[in-house]
């Protein structure tokens, strides 16, 4: 208990930094409510819009979901997202909100978006979605699959928290 204020500053630092990254990045961090003495334990983002954010593929999905596409066409080469059923949108977006909370992201491109965002899925599945420079902000995602190197260090870092679930 006598280490209380040190975690507490520790914790009000990051979501600090927090707060600046996102205000630099046009989306509100939640902060603390006047009079209060918040333990940052768990944080809020209010974004534009779902469809800014995890915009989706058509590439990875066989079932468009409620993403707004009119048809998918799945790329032979590329990995499916909904393989074992639809992803809906809000599970995408939980995804994407929990990886960056884990800070399961890349460096920063230049225009101040990681390119990659990693999450482990409750189920065990590994999900990176990345963005692209003519379309920064927006992110689409994928399962890595098999024996990948990459999906093998993100299993290490732990699972995200879903805000929402489809799957339930």
């Amino acid at each position: 208990m006598e280490r209380l204020p040190e975690f507490l500053a520790i914790k009000a630092d990051i979501a600090s930094r927090y707060q600046q990254f996102f205000a630099e990045n046009g989306l509100t961090f939640v902060g603390a409510r006047a009079g209060t003495t918040p333990n940052f334990w768990l944080n809020a983002l209010v974004m534009k819009s779902v469809q800014e954010r995890a915009a989706g593929s058509g590439h990875h999905k066989r079932y468009p979901a409620d993403y707004g596409f009119k048809r998918t066409n799945p790329v032979p080469t590329k990995s499916l997202c909904d393989l074992t059923g639809p992803v809906m949108l809000a599970e995408a977006q939980a995804w994407l909100v929990a990886g960056i909370f884990r800070a399961m992201i890349s460096e920063p491109l230049a225009d101040g978006f990681p390119k990659f965002i990693w999450c482990v899925a409750n189920d065990g599945r590994v999900f990176e979605a990345k963005t692209h420079p003519s379309t920064p902000g927006r992110y689409h995602g994928y399962p890595l699959e098999g024996e990948d190197d990459m999906k093998a260090y993100v299993i290490t870092l732990g699972s995200c928290i879903f805000l929402f679930s489809s799957h339930d």
